[in-house]
């Protein structure tokens, strides 16, 4: 794994577990059920990765991105 691509992922890890219930709510997930299915944690590290360029892209903390 090329080291950009991988703290990249390591940022997106953090935002799900940071903001994962926000985001699964958001998707109408129950985030704190053990048995979330494959195609929605795809979409819940598919939102991280939105947060995290638009808090890039405008210079905003992840919270106010949110």
């Amino acid at each position: 794994m090329d080291i950009n691509l991988s703290i990249v992922d390591q940022r997106l890890d953090g935002i799900v577990q940071n903001y994962g219930t926000l985001i699964a709510n958001t998707l109408n997930v129950d985030s704190n059920s053990t048995n979330i299915s494959l195609e929605d944690s795809t979409k819940i590290k598919s939102i991280a990765f939105v947060l995290l360029c638009v808090s890039t892209m405008l210079e905003l903390p992840l919270d106010v991105a949110v």
